[in-house]
C-alpha cells in the first residue's frame, strides 16, 4: 500500500518536473524571439549612427567608390589612346626613315 502510494506521489513529481521542464524551454524560446532582436538591431542601429558621424555611411562609401572607377576607367580610356598615339608617331617616324634610307641606297 504505501509502494503504491509512493509511486503515485513520485510519478506525480515526475510528471511536474517534465513539466516545468517543457514550460521553460518554451519561455525561453518565447523571450529569445521576442527580445533578441530588440538587443541585436539596436546595436546594429547605434553602431551605423556612428559610423554616419564618422563619414562611413555605405551609401556614402558606394558612390565614392563607384566615382572613383569611373575616374580611373576615364584615365585608363586616356592612356591608353595615348600610348596608341605615340606607338603610331614612332611607326610613322620609323616608316619614314625607312624611306628615307631606302632611297639613299
Amino acid at each position: 500500500m504505501v509502494e503504491a502510494e509512493t509511486a503515485k506521489e513520485l510519478a506525480a513529481v515526475k510528471a511536474s518536473k517534465q513539466h516545468i521542464e517543457n514550460k521553460s524551454t518554451q519561455d525561453a524560446i518565447l523571450f529569445k524571439n521576442e527580445h533578441s532582436g530588440k538587443v541585436n538591431d539596436q546595436g546594429l542601429s547605434d553602431l551605423q549612427k556612428e559610423a554616419a558621424k564618422d563619414g562611413l555611411d555605405a551609401n556614402v562609401m558606394n558612390a565614392r567608390i563607384q566615382g572613383t572607377k569611373e575616374d580611373i576607367n576615364d584615365k585608363q580610356t586616356k592612356m591608353t589612346a595615348n600610348a596608341n598615339n605615340q606607338i603610331h608617331s614612332v611607326e610613322h617616324h620609323n616608316k619614314v626613315m625607312e624611306y628615307k634610307e631606302y632611297n639613299k641606297l
